[in-house]
């Protein structure tokens, strides 16, 4: 999830700098979200929706713009990303099945005798 504010032309300018420094660190196949935040600050907006989704667009990405303060679309776009991880989970587990733990409850035959004590 990258993040810049449409109040301020500068953090919109730098999202070439973020997304090279995430790319680093993830996947390809890592889904990624841009999000315009304080849209609670409509009157003081320097970066357009068309420029924020755009961007988005030409970058693989899902575009959300919410506000932080007044908690407006926080929840579609953590809810995106999550559908879209559990969605992937089982393929990735199948391809993957090595790296995970399976966990067994092991049957104890001897639970119905009495266990001494000492």
């Amino acid at each position: 999830m990258i993040v810049y504010d449409i109040t301020n032309l500068d953090s919109f300018n730098s999202l070439d700098s973020w997304l090279l420094e995430l790319e680093k660190y993830v996947t390809n196949n890592t889904h990624k979200i841009l999000c315009g935040n304080k849209i609670d600050m409509e009157s003081f907006r320097t970066v357009s929706y068309n420029q924020g989704y755009e961007y988005a667009q030409k970058n693989g990405m899902e575009f959300f713009e919410l506000s932080a303060k007044n908690n407006e679309n926080i929840n579609d776009a953590f809810e995106y990303l999550t559908k879209v991880i559990i969605k992937e989970m089982p393929e990735k587990k199948k391809e993957n099945e090595e790296e995970y733990i399976k966990i067994t409850k092991k049957s104890n035959k001897n639970s119905n005798k009495k266990k001494k004590c000492c």
